[in-house]
């Protein structure tokens, strides 16, 4: 079969065939002074319109994403950072024999979990100090984690700062590796000829896209009870996808302890989900109005997957109402 549909090129002439018909985004390496492909990265043809991607920290993946996505805001997973600095708390503490080894790093794990976490500049200086306070018996282990974690990279992974980027909740790589383990069980082997790789790959594919519009249509077709006679969602009822309405209804147990007040409120909700924040509902709420579609982002009203979304500033990012906010 694979011959057939291949014809008189190679595997990999074929693989490049096929991308550079399906417009692909695509990059290569090769062996130095060589001819010889090291590795290939390719990505949708409208991934150029990405605007987050979220990769572990291996360097050659990174300069992958930046060649491919330009514009694109680079997160990096915040699991595999955290697997990182266990990995080097083991090689480079010396916790001395009879030390409950786990238990040590258990209360170091938190302490870096309250530092990732930190949501706001001060709240972030409090917890570093905490943190290198608590770690300062252990000199190499602290060199690491200022100079090789924090220091390079802090941006694309502690909250303070991913915070400002709209991910959608998206700042680990669980459900990348998770449709990876998808895609080893179509594929069976990885011997398989790459013509017919392609065939099942295209076959897993296609029954997500069925998976998500079932999604789609249930947001569309199904009669919420939480809509029913309630102001506030009006405007809801087949325009928006359910999940948008239980992070929104997070915010609104918000409101009595928030109020107006965008310092308590954080406004994370509307500057990583594109969704009003508990501020803005207290508002909303005040004036007995509905929540506009017009503040909800086109996210979360893409309720067809196989129609192209027209909708003017739909890619508008709302950052810069959310960095209004706090002026």
């Amino acid at each position: 079969m694979g011959k057939a549909v291949r014809g008189p090129r190679t595997e990999l002439q074929h693989l490049m065939k096929c991308l550079t018909e399906g417009k692909y985004l695509h990059s290569h390496r090769v062996i130095p002074d060589t001819d010889t492909l090291s590795d290939i990265f390719w990505a949708r043809p409208d991934s150029d319109a990405v605007k987050v991607v979220v990769t572990d920290r291996d360097q050659a993946l990174m300069n992958a994403v930046d060649t491919i996505f330009p514009k694109a805001n680079a997160i990096l997973c915040r699991y595999h950072i955290l697997m990182n600095v266990k990995t080097n708390f083991v090689r480079k503490t010396n916790l001395g024999k009879g030390v409950k080894k786990l238990e040590v790093w258990n209360n170091v794990k938190v302490l870096w979990e309250n530092l990732v976490n930190s949501e706001t500049d001060e709240e972030y200086d409090a917890n570093f100090f905490t943190f290198f306070d608590c770690c300062k018996i252990w000199p190499e282990f602290v060199h690491y984690v200022k100079h090789m974690v924090l220091g390079p990279v802090k941006e694309k992974f502690v909250q303070v700062w991913t915070n400002r980027v709209m991910h959608f909740r998206n700042t680990m790589t669980n459900r990348v590796e998770s449709n990876h383990a998808r895609l080893k069980k179509y594929l069976n082997n990885s011997l398989g000829d790459i013509c017919k790789n392609w065939v099942k790959t295209d076959d897993m594919l296609t029954n997500i896209v069925t998976e998500i519009q079932k999604e789609f249509q249930q947001s569309i077709i199904r009669r919420d009870k939480r809509l029913s006679g309630v102001v506030l969602w009006s405007q809801f009822q087949g325009n928006v996808s359910m999940k948008a309405l239980e992070e929104l209804e997070f915010e609104l147990r918000r409101v009595d302890a928030v109020g107006t007040d965008h310092t308590k409120c954080g406004c994370v909700t509307m500057s990583t989900m594109g969704l009003p924040c508990a501020c803005s509902l207290a508002k909303t709420v005040k004036e007995k109005k509905p929540i506009s579609l017009n503040d909800i982002h086109s996210h979360w009203k893409r309720l067809k997957i196989d129609a192209e979304f027209k909708e003017e500033n739909a890619d508008l990012s709302l950052l810069p109402e959310w960095e209004a906010l706090h002026v």
